[in-house]
């Protein structure tokens, strides 16, 4: 009877429905959308443009699970860092040199686009292995895949940290009607958001980003390319536009249950796309568009150019305008609608 009654109790609240069957429902469509075969390979190859490469993507786009493209130097350093392509091949400087084939053997897709691209041009040559072949494996600092996933990982600590540091606190003080007494005081809200907002930035700016930089740099050598200062500045203006999020998520959430979907309907959605374990060009370029104006995509793609690539802020001004957006308009129409109770 005790667990009758508890499944009609169930059945009764609309959000445990959605947040337990729908939204888990609605996240594996998404992931899906990034990981199935959509009538072309899985497996995405890079050959370094110069002599002979042309033949190569010819050859490799042959195998039935691979899709090749020449790509110059540069470009086919940042795709293969950034899981873009799963291994780069690169031609032989001489007609009987060896191929080279570059991969991190850390990426689970590596060592099969390895395979398979060598059987494609095994075969081409008749399938006696007569192709002399190098695998060059990428160990350096820099260009290898958790070089690329820190940066991603402290983004995601920068919005974490944001939406349970400050919607969870304005939830629970709301539920716990603290901020009903702020009423009476001088302070208005505008002072109260700013308040959480600044307890973030030094959090984030104290703790968090001297843990999250310190291990990467002094325990996995991960090189920081480009200047601290830059680095430091994008975070804050990262932090600016997920308090703001924040700040506007929270404006009305009158109880902690409330807070907890508000802010999961927020990250969740983030987590899975806005490239913090895998590149988010995995997804259909239909929702492109939509994945480059979140917040999270924006912070990510920025803290990979300043310390994966070493680019000025100056460069990545586009991408800082999306988080500045975000920042301006959230914390407007929070201080529009928030409400004391």
């Amino acid at each position: 009877m005790l667990t009758l009654t508890r499944l009609k109790e169930y059945s009764r609240e609309p959000s445990t429905f959605f947040w337990s069957i729908i939204f888990p429902v609605l996240i594996t469509l998404a992931l899906g959308s990034a990981f199935k075969r959509q009538g072309q390979p899985e497996l995405h190859v890079g050959v370094l443009e110069g002599p002979g490469a042309a033949e190569l993507v010819q050859t490799l786009e042959s195998h039935p699970l691979l899709t090749a493209q020449a790509f110059p130097e540069a470009e086919a350093r940042l795709r293969l860092q950034s899981g873009r392509v799963a291994l780069l091949v690169i031609p032989p400087t001489t007609p009987d040199g060896k191929i080279t084939y570059r991969f991190d053997p850390s990426r689970p897709e590596a060592p099969a686009a390895r395979a398979f691209a060598d059987d494609a041009l095994q075969r081409a040559q008749g399938r006696t292995d007569v192709r002399a072949v190098v695998d060059d494996q990428i160990s350096t600092p820099g260009a290898r895949y958790v070089d690329w996933l820190i940066p991603g990982l402290l983004g995601m600590n920068v919005m974490s940290g944001c939406m349970w540091g400050i919607t969870w606190v304005i939830a629970l003080a709301r539920h716990r009607r603290l901020l009903k007494r702020f009423v009476a005081t001088p302070m208005n809200h505008g002072a109260y958001l700013l308040s959480l907002l600044f307890a973030r930035v030094l959090f984030v700016l104290c703790v968090d980003l001297p843990l999250m930089l310190g291990f990467g740099h002094l325990v996995l050598g991960m090189p920081i390319l480009g200047s601290l200062a830059s680095v430091v500045l994008v975070t804050v203006l990262g932090i600016f536009a997920f308090s703001g999020v924040a700040f506007l998520c929270g404006s009305r959430v009158r109880s902690t249950e409330t807070g907890v979907g508000v802010i999961n309907l927020v990250v969740i959605p983030m987590f899975a796309l806005s490239g913090i374990f895998f590149s988010s060009s995995r997804f259909p370029e239909a929702v492109q568009p939509v994945i480059r104006a979140l917040p999270l995509t924006a912070l990510n793609d920025c803290l990979r150019a300043v310390i994966n690539d070493g680019e000025s802020l100056s460069a990545i001004a586009p991408r800082l305008a999306v988080l500045g957006a975000w920042a301006v308009i959230c914390f407007l129409l929070s201080l529009r609608l928030f409400r004391w109770t």
